[in-house]
């Protein structure tokens, strides 16, 4: 039986945008609540796109990187274009980068980690177009590189971050990077 995809969503619809649902249910049951509907869709439609993209943002949300991906990409398949969508792949294969072996050293990051930046600087970068005063994804690009060893790309991005920053919330995180590199990278005298 063919799930009727105007009836599923009107229903998800309703439940999200009654009055108070976040007072009655919670910010991770609101979360939970598209997480079921979408994968009882997806059960029927695979390849359903709203689906797709709206669990993968349910489970970003939830800070569940790795299987985000899962149903964002499968989304993009869909929507090449979406610039949230590309943002959305890039931030998630930035945070699983994160959770998969960039070690808090500089000087460590496995093979996992490096394809996980690579992956997020090249979601990250067709982002930039679309988002070019955005100091997260400068950032995120910035720090990617750095982990990548692309040094020059790096000091670009996280030079305009800093530019275009609002509140000082990575200050910290470029100071850092820039230090390691004078100390180790640079050449000695």
């Amino acid at each position: 039986m063919k799930c009727n995809m105007k009836n599923e969503f009107q229903i998800l619809a309703d439940i999200l945008s009654e009055p108070n649902i976040l007072k009655k249910v919670g910010h991770n049951s609101k979360q939970s609540i598209v997480e079921t509907m979408c994968e009882q869709i997806l059960q029927s439609e695979p390849d359903n796109f709203e689906a797709n993209k709206l669990l993968g943002e349910a489970l970003l949300g939830q800070e569940r990187y790795e299987r985000a991906l899962t149903y964002l990409k499968a989304a993009f398949l869909w929507d090449v274009e979406d610039p949230n969508l590309v943002h959305d792949i890039g931030y998630s294969y930035f945070k699983c980068a994160i959770e998969k072996g960039a070690d808090s050293s500089l000087d460590v990051c496995d093979e996992g980690a490096k394809e996980y930046f690579a992956n997020a600087a090249q979601f990250l970068e067709s982002c930039v177009k679309d988002f070019p005063n955005d100091y997260d994804i400068q950032f995120m690009l910035g720090y990617s590189y750095f982990r990548l060893g692309d040094y020059d790309q790096s000091e670009k991005y996280l030079n305009a971050s800093l530019n275009n920053i609002d509140i000082t919330m990575y200050r910290d995180e470029v100071v850092q990077l820039c230090r390691y590199k004078v100390n180790h990278l640079s050449p000695k005298i």
